[in-house]
Formats: structure tokens, C-alpha cells, sequence
């Protein structure tokens, strides 16, 4: 659920809502303008229309102010520090309910546009959207421009497609690869700095001078005052393609097209500090479809496509065609790091992010490190120090996700990342293909990876040896936990760091997923309430814990009517970090909250058993369909006739069986992944009023 802190309405290019408004209610206002030259946000139209000589037509001019003002208000809204009070779940969605007048009012309240436009939103930024469109009466000083030469004498009209250009890797490949087709370029930025508007400049004049082909870029100035609360900017990415999709309109364009590599596009939940939901899907197969299906509607063509070429290709591969085109000598005019903002003049990584970290591995597993001067990086990616638990977090993480897919089959990989590769598939008619690929491309990122990281082990020896080497960086944390040295030039380097030479025996929790290790194999596990059940009963080892205090650890909520807190005064209860509700006597089994997330994981589940047809795997299939009946089971016991929530009887009871339930839920999932914890864990946990994990033999974990 929202955070009420977390509520915004947006008033958009002087918009008003009358104080008594319901609108009001639990909301912070937010005033967002672009209409005025003293305004918190700038958009310089012209930088488009002076390019085609032709004023923008009504409709995409609210799409390019909608942009911008959602990219604001995402900015504006933090979202939240730190983590919810179980430890493992962020603060995370927002709600924003925006009022903006509108040029062309009977397009944006159309109801499959508004459909599509909130899909797009919700599925890119993970937050709630809902759009009061108003008419416009106040417009903006657009100068009008007096056509001198017609569009259709223009080398770039109806181009294949508008590109999209940030001045990184994979722009630049991108690039490179359509220039060297021969046919006329048109490049489309987003320039919110003057350092990035410099740097995409320079590096434009220098792909001019390479390919002898017609060349134009169109960098658009969007940019915003005193609203830089959230870094995470989830929503970048629909103001990014808006701008190509006016360019794309203003010439009659195919389409737009990016160009991603394919493992940041899909945004796995691999690590915890940068591929959890923090990590941007900007290029994700399913936002792409999601915003094609809504300019389709903007453009009024059904054959509009948005589209990313390197969704297959790992970064090394897509450093390869970069090479493979003669222009190694450009990378090192290319820039991949987060931290735009405080590049100084002559270094433009930190070389502490998760973006420099994945440059400087990618370099040297395509061997083309030498394009990339070390100089460059303003703290070592491999040996500099990582002083902070972000920057620690961040190449722990890194090393981690490819070590454990490096050590896993990818029938695992499968069965482990099913709810992801269903997301990452649909867009695409042969599923199947897709998901094959998709895995192998994985195993291929993480193989080097792995490589990559081993030999700057070695590389490192002997600072280990003489107890030199910076204990906080990257190689220390890699060096400090591999179990074993490979032989020169061993291929065996998927199991080489296997969970980063996880203990025999862990359960640590990484955000939306947990890594478990039993026995030396590891896996990761989506982060279920059960799963956090058996998280605690593991750290209570031969302990019989009441279900009333797992319920407690694990939601910091107790039941109405609890006769050990019931007592307790709210000031009291607040201090033991509890709050009452929820599993009262005579309650209601399930509030339209739990409700709301049984659908949605009933939905996810009609996901991956549809991915597991196409793919024709019976068994995974098979597993989809008996979880999919325990959560209509539990829909049919919580939901009466007439769609009344049904009540049920003593707290301690109803405790009980959902505790039970859960654990019950969460072994059948370990079971999919690693038969041998799956064993172990059946065995040795007991449920029921009071519950246990108390092995045969005790088991030394750690978390």
C-alpha cells in the first residue's frame, strides 16, 4: 500500500484545484510550469522545430509537456529512504494524480489513450498514475516558422527510423552500425546538462568526419529546477522516446529505435543495490511495446514501431560492433557513468556505480581496454576504495548475480527467472526462441564476468600475499571468498565464483529476492512472506517460535484482541515497532489490499504457465497451475457470495493456518529450484501453533 507521504498531485502549466477539492485530501501539492519563461521546468520546443522549419502540432506538444512534467513530479518525489520496517521491502510506489490543461482535450480523454498512457507509466516506474486532462487556455510563445523548403525534399523524410543517441556504449554502436548502412542518420538527444549536451556534440562531429553519409542530430534541452529529491528518474525514459516520436512525426519516420544491450534492458533482479526495482527499464521489451501501442494512437499509424536491435546482445558484443566498424578510437569519447552531474573536465567515471563497473568489465572481456584509459575513472574500478555501503553494495552485488548464474543450468535459470522471462517475451511472436535466447545471453554475461573478475585476482596476487591491496575494493571483496583458483585458462569459470564463493550454508536477503546456499549449490528465491518466515525460523534454530511472533517479525503488526499486546498503549505499541490490525477476531480473512495482491500474483502465475506452454515444459507448467489453485483457494475462502469479504474466527487460529500456509507455499517454490534445501527445510521445519526449524544435525548459517 502507499504511503500517504508518498501522494502527489501534480497542477500542471498553472492549473488549479479549489481548496475543499477531495483531490486534496493525504496529497502534497506539486506545481509544475513550463509555460512561462521564469518557470521550475524548461522545454525548448524550437530545438525541434527549427530543425524541420515547422511548428509542432497541438497534440505532440502536450505529449512533450507531459513528459516533462511526469519526469518532474518523479524527480520531485522521493521515494523514501532506506527500507520498510521488515527490513526487505522498499518504500518504493508513489501515487501521483495530475491536473493539466491540454491543447488537443478529446485525444488525451479518450479512454484507450489514457489506458495506455497509465500502463506505460505504471509498468516503467513501478508507482499508481491517474490524469485529470483539462483545455488549455494559456499557451505557451511558440514562434512560428515559415516553411522554406517542403519536408518531402528532405534526405532524412521518412527514414527508417529516429535514433536515439545519450553519447554512451551503446548509442555509439548503434550509431556506428546505422551509418555504416549508408542511409541518412537522424540522432535525437535528451540534453539536460551542459556537460552531457558537450560531450554528445563532440561525439556527433566525430561520427560526421567517420561515415560519409547525410547526419543530423536534434538534442532537445529538457531540464527542471529545485525538484531533484529522487535519483532513480524511472519515468527518463517515456520523455526520451516522446522526444524521438516528435521527430519521428515531424518527418514521417518508421519508428524510433534504441539501442540497449540486452541485459541491462531486461533488468533481472540479479543484485540488490542496482538490478533490483532501482534499476531503470528504459528499453525493457515490455515498455517498449506498451509505449509503441500508446504513440501508435498518437501518431495515428498502426505500423509505427518502437524498437532495440541489441535486446540479444550482451555489452561486450555490442563493444564488438563498435570494433568490428573501425571506430575502437571513438569509445573513449563516450560516457556510461551515473554521476553526470559531478564529471569534472578531464574524467567523466566515478568508476564506483554499477554502470562503470559493467563498462570496465565489458572492456576487458571484448579485449578493448586499451580504448578505455584507466585515467579516465576518478576511482578504480577493480582496486580503488569503496567507502560507503551504496558503493560497496554495488560491486558486491555485481559479483554476486554473475557469479550465481554462472553456476546455475539454464533449465534453472529458467524455472528461477520464469516471471521475468514471461515479461520479457510477450512483446514477441516466438516466445520460445526468445526465452532460449535471452538465457543464453545471461549465461554468456555472467561467464565473463566471472572471467573477467578471476583475472584481476590474479592479476592482484601479490598484493594479497604482502596484505597491500585496498580491503574495500572490488577484487579484495572477490579475492577475500573464492574457494579455489582456476587453472590458467580454465573454462570452467562458471563455477568459479560461484555465488561469489557463497558459504556452504546462507539465507541473505537481497530486496525483492533472497540468495539461499545449502550444501555449496545456491539459488535465488522471490521474496515471499513465507520465505521470510523461514528466514527467521532459520536464525532461531531448535527455537519453538508462537505464529503470533513470526507474524510480529516478519510484518511488525499484531492481531486485534492479541491478549499479550492488548493491552498496550499506541505510544507503547510504536515502541516495540508494532502496529495493531489486520487479524482481529472475527475479521475478515482478506482486506481488499491482500485481495488486490492475490489477483496479481494469480495473474503472474497465468504468465509463466502461458511462457511454460510455449516453451513445452510440462513440469514447470504443471507448477504454475497447482499455485495458481492455492491462491484461488484462498480467494474462494476469503470472498463470499456478492463479493463480501467473509469473517473468521480466533486471531491465534487464523495466524496459524495462513503461517502455515505460507511456509507451505514457500518450500513448494524452493522445491522447483534445489530439491536437496527443499528436503532439508521439509523435514526439519515443524508448523502449526508454535513453529521450529530443528535439523537432525544443526546446520551453521549464515545470513
Amino acid at each position: 500500500m502507499t504511503d500517504p507521504r508518498q501522494r502527489r498531485l501534480v497542477l500542471c502549466s498553472g492549473a488549479q484545484v479549489p481548496p475543499g477539492s477531495p483531490l486534496r485530501v493525504d496529497r502534497k501539492i506539486v506545481e509544475v510550469d513550463a509555460l512561462d519563461s521564469k518557470s521550475n521546468v524548461h522545454i525548448r520546443l524550437e530545438n525541434v522545430t527549427n530543425a524541420f522549419a515547422q511548428k509542432l502540432p497541438a497534440r505532440f506538444v502536450d505529449l512533450l509537456e507531459l513528459a516533462t512534467y511526469v519526469y518532474c513530479a518523479d524527480c520531485e518525489a522521493s521515494r523514501g529512504p532506506g527500507w520498510l520496517d521488515d527490513g526487505s521491502t522498499e518504500r518504493w510506489d508513489r501515487d501521483f494524480h495530475f491536473v493539466m490543461p491540454v491543447r488537443d482535450l478529446s485525444f488525451w480523454t479518450e479512454q484507450s489513450v489514457q489506458g495506455h498512457l497509465v500502463e506505460s507509466l505504471e509498468f516503467l516506474s513501478g508507482d499508481h498514475f491517474t490524469f485529470d486532462f483539462l483545455q488549455l487556455e494559456r499557451e505557451r510563445p511558440v514562434q512560428e516558422y515559415l516553411r522554406i523548403v517542403e519536408i518531402q525534399d528532405e534526405p532524412f523524410y521518412q527514414a527508417e527510423r529516429v535514433v536515439m543517441f545519450s553519447g554512451g556504449l551503446d548509442s555509439l554502436a548503434g550509431a556506428v552500425e546505422s551509418a555504416a548502412l549508408g542511409k541518412p542518420l537522424v540522432l535525437v538527444s535528451h540534453r539536460p546538462v551542459v556537460q552531457t549536451n558537450s560531450r554528445q556534440r563532440e561525439l556527433f562531429k566525430l561520427l560526421q568526419k567517420r561515415f560519409p553519409v547525410e547526419m543530423m542530430h536534434v538534442p532537445v534541452w529538457v531540464n527542471k529546477t529545485r525538484l531533484d529529491r529522487e535519483p532513480t528518474q524511472r519515468t527518463r525514459s517515456f520523455l526520451y522516446s516522446a522526444l524521438g516520436v516528435a521527430v519521428a512525426q515531424a518527418l514521417e519516420a518508421g519508428g524510433v529505435r534504441f539501442y540497449e544491450n540486452g541485459v541491462v534492458s531486461l533488468n533481472w533482479p540479479l543484485a540488490g543495490e542496482i538490478l533490483r526495482t532501482r534499476a531503470s527499464r528504459t528499453t525493457h521489451p515490455l515498455a517498449m511495446h506498451y509505449l509503441e501501442r500508446l504513440y501508435r494512437l498518437l501518431i495515428g499509424r498502426d505500423d509505427f514501431v518502437i524498437d532495440n536491435p541489441y535486446v540479444c546482445k550482451t555489452k561486450a558484443e555490442v563493444l564488438l560492433a563498435i570494433r568490428d566498424h573501425g571506430s575502437a578510437d571513438l569509445i573513449k569519447e563516450t560516457c556510461s557513468c551515473t554521476h553526470t552531474m559531478f564529471q569534472t573536465r578531464n574524467q567523466w567515471h566515478c568508476g564506483r556505480c554499477g554502470q562503470c563497473i559493467d563498462r570496465r568489465v565489458a572492456m576487458l572481456a571484448s579485449g578493448l581496454d586499451a580504448c578505455d584509459p584507466e585515467e579516465d575513472y576518478v576511482n578504480d574500478v577493480f582496486t580503488g576504495a569503496r567507502r560507503t555501503i551504496y558503493d560497496h553494495n554495488i560491486a558486491h552485488d555485481y559479483a554476486l548475480s554473475a557469479g550465481d548464474l554462472g553456476g546455475m543450468h539454464e533449465n534453472d535459470i529458467g524455472k528461477t527467472y520464469s516471471l521475468e522471462l514471461s515479461r520479457a517475451v510477450r512483446p514477441f511472436d516466438d516466445r520460445s526462441e526468445y526465452a532460449d535466447r535471452f538465457i543464453r545471453m545471461q549465461k554468456q554475461h555472467s561467464a565473463s564476468v566471472c572471467r573477467v573478475l578471476a583475472d584481476q585476482v590474479r592479476l592482484h596476487a601479490n598484493e594479497f600475499v604482502s596484505r597491500s591491496i585496498e580491503p574495500s575494493s572490488l577484487v579484495a571483496m572477490v579475492g577475500r571468498q573464492m574457494e579455489r583458483w582456476p587453472a590458467p585458462g580454465s573454462d570452467d569459470v562458471g563455477q568459479l565464483i560461484l555465488g561469489l564463493g557463497a558459504p556452504a550454508h546462507l539465507f541473505r536477503n537481497m530486496g525483492e529476492y533472497w540468495i539461499a546456499a545449502y550444501e555449496g549449490r545456491s539459488v535465488l528465491l522471490q521474496n515471499h512472506k513465507g520465505i521470510r518466515y523461514i528466514a527467521i525460523l532459520l536464525q532461531h534454530q531448535g527455537q519453538e517460535l508462537e505464529a503470533l511472533q513470526l507474524l510480529w517479525m516478519v510484518d511488525k503488526r499484531m492481531p486485534v484482541g492479541d491478549p499479550v499486546y492488548s493491552k498496550l498503549s499506541g505510544a507503547e505499541l510504536a515502541e516495540h515497532g508494532l502496529q495493531v490490525g489486520g487479524l482481529g477476531d472475527s475479521g475478515p480473512i482478506m482486506d481488499a489490499d491482500y485481495e488486490a495482491d492475490v489477483r496479481r500474483r494469480l495473474g503472474e502465475l497465468q504468465e509463466k504457465c502461458d511462457l511454460a506452454e510455449a516453451m513445452r515444459d510440462a513440469e514447470a507448467a504443471a507448477h504454475a497451475e497447482e499455485d495458481m489453485h492455492d491462491y484461488l483457494r484462498v480467494l474462494s475462502e476469503g470472498i463470499g457470495l456478492g463479493g463480501r469479504h467473509r469473517k473468521t474466527g480466533s486471531a491465534s487460529e487464523r495466524t496459524r493456518i495462513a503461517t502455515k500456509q505460507a511456509i507451505d507455499r514457500a518450500l513448494r517454490r524452493i522445491q522447483k529450484v534445489h530439491s536437496q534445501l527443499y528436503y532439508h527445510l521439509h523435514s526439519a521445519i515443524q508448523t502449526g501453533t508454535t513453529c521450529c526449524y530443528r535439523p537432525v544435525a544443526l546446520v551453521d548459517w549464515e545470513f
